[in-house]
């Protein structure tokens, strides 16, 4: 109730507005695993009330339609102090705006998962991210030029790929931009130490190859500090453009071209980081199959409904989810704990479903009964602790 409070009067005393122009709070709600603070919201009729928690509220922090309402939602539990707290709420708040003004630029998620571990990339990908936050805090024209020119090297490379990026940081990019500014407005430190927090997500090659998604918003809150500094009232401009935020930047300042060499000479650290991100993801199947006593393989033809993009993790036919809500016919599943879907070609071409579980599913008449997803109908097989159901 203390955090709720000192939320709701920094929303009463701070207007998003001072991060970004006409920026407006849709509903939002802050939650654990019990009940839900919502404020703002037509279904309690724009009264703030504490209610009892429901499925929708799955541990994430995003948006959802709540009630068919824009509603920005942040879990209590991952946060300590109101000052981490506030930082992630406008963030997600930026998103619901996002919705209200009719943001067009968002990615294709399923390309995320298909991005290539390829080595002249994750060479350029270094190059360029280290230019672009040199840019930034020397305001040097030359270092953004050196960005341009490795990031069209590397467009020319990667292709559609590079375009998931860029609408990436479109989106999320300026929504980190806004919880960066709401962190320095309350934390009291100075920016460069704010700054200090934020620029791991630049510079740090494993993690930012680890996870492309996230990496996207370290580029893009830095291509909104660039703007910032040679762009003036360049917000209004970019809400109204179909561009993306690299496009936009590229059209806005000033800036020369570089030549970059043909030949992307690959160093030895590179391909290290290239063996670490492998050994991650098998660690991270490996860790999977070790949990729980029972084994469960649904098989069937699953359409995805809902997936969680920063959360998963792709390596050969396997994604590694930590909550999917999938389609079976006119069934539909939703799968809070860990669960691997296997594919065939494409990502999206499910045919099985793998889950690791503490609890032994009960036997009813016409399938299983798994806690925490239901009841699900089909021809079961069971073989000691290994479960196969087909549907």
């Amino acid at each position: 109730m203390e955090m709720t409070a000192k939320i709701e009067e920094l929303m009463n005393r701070i207007k998003l507005d001072e991060y970004w122009p006409e920026f407006r709070s849709v509903a939002y709600a802050l939650y654990n695993t019990d009940e839900v603070h919502l404020v703002n919201h037509p279904y309690t009729n724009f009264q703030t009330q504490t209610i009892p928690s429901e499925p929708v509220f799955n541990g994430a922090d995003t948006v959802i339609l709540y009630h068919n309402h824009p509603t920005a939602i942040v879990n209590l539990e991952r946060y300590e102090t109101f000052e981490s707290l506030y930082p992630i709420l406008v963030h997600e708040l930026f998103h619901g705006y996002q919705y209200l003004y009719g943001e067009k630029r968002f990615p294709d998620e399923l390309m995320g998962s298909q991005y290539p571990l390829m080595a002249e990339n994750i060479e350029l990908r270094g190059l360029e991210r280290e230019q672009l936050y040199s840019a930034v805090l020397t305001n040097s024209q030359e270092a953004l030029s050196n960005f341009i020119a490795l990031r069209e090297k590397r467009k020319a490379l990667i292709g559609k790929y590079a375009d998931y990026e860029c609408l990436i940081e479109s989106v999320e990019g300026t929504a980190w931009y806004v919880e960066f500014l709401a962190s320095m407005k309350i934390s009291g430190l100075p920016n460069e130490k704010i700054l200090e927090k934020y620029s791991p997500y630049l510079l740090n090659r494993l993690e930012s190859n680890l996870n492309i998604r996230r990496s996207g918003y370290g580029s893009g809150m830095f291509m909104c500090l660039y703007l910032d500094t040679t762009a003036g009232d360049w917000k209004h401009k970019f809400v109204e453009s179909d561009l993306t935020l690299y496009e936009f930047l590229k059209e806005n300042i000033e800036w020369h071209r570089q030549s970059v060499s043909d030949e992307i000479q690959v160093n030895q650290e590179t391909w290290e980081l290239i063996n670490l991100i492998k050994s991650n993801r098998i660690k991270k199947f490996k860790e999977f199959e070790e949990q729980g006593i029972y084994s469960l393989i649904i098989e069937g033809k699953f359409d995805s409904i809902y997936f969680d993009p920063i959360n998963m993790i792709t390596f050969e036919n396997k994604t590694l989810h930590q909550y999917l809500r999938v389609m079976a016919g006119n069934r539909e599943y939703i799968f809070t704990q860990p669960v691997i879907t296997i594919f065939k070609d494409q990502f999206k071409d499910v045919f099985r479903l793998h889950l690791r579980m503490k609890n032994k599913p009960k036997i009813s008449n016409s399938g299983l009964i798994i806690e925490d997803v239901g009841e699900i109908s089909g021809d079961m097989i069971e073989c000691g602790n290994d479960f196969t159901i087909k549907i």
